[in-house]
């Protein structure tokens, strides 16, 4: 099969809202975060990452990730394709990551300073990802990430 262009980009903050039935932008309560929904929402993602691969698509899984064990099962939904797998860890200074969750305006992520705080006391475990330093300027970013992926 020949491979589509473009890919099909999955947030789990989208895929989250669609599971309760609101608008992209619609702010969900607390509730709507335990872990039950959390893993219903990344066995969502795999299930679309699994049906877009098989259709010849590549894939932007965008989720934070924190536990090995979701980063790993992306990567088993890509072997299980068999297509190449790429992950890609963002880190950027807390006051950074902090500002521009600040500056967000009509975005499906209810990530709030609050979060962002509970996130940085988790441990992620070792992360074997490419790290890229998201603290930097758009076009660093694309460029390394670009690198990461072994494109020019």
């Amino acid at each position: 099969m020949a491979p589509n262009l473009g890919a099909r980009v999955l947030r789990s903050d989208v895929i989250r809202k669609r599971l309760f039935e609101v608008a992209p932008e619609t702010r969900l309560p607390t509730s709507a975060y335990t872990a039950q929904v959390s893993r219903h929402v990344y066995q969502t993602l795999r299930r679309k990452a699994a049906e877009a691969l098989a259709a010849g698509y590549s894939v932007i899984i965008d989720a934070v990730s924190l536990k090995p064990s979701e980063r790993q099962t992306f990567a088993t939904v890509a072997e299980a394709a068999g297509v190449p797998f790429a992950g890609i860890w963002l880190e950027a200074p807390p006051a950074t990551m902090d500002r521009r969750l600040r500056a967000r305006r009509h975005d499906a992520s209810d990530a709030s300073p609050e979060v962002l705080a509970q996130q940085l006391q988790q441990d992620p475990g070792t992360v074997e990802w490419v790290r890229i330093d998201a603290g930097t300027g758009p076009e660093s970013r694309l460029s390394a990430a670009r690198r990461a992926l072994g494109l020019r």
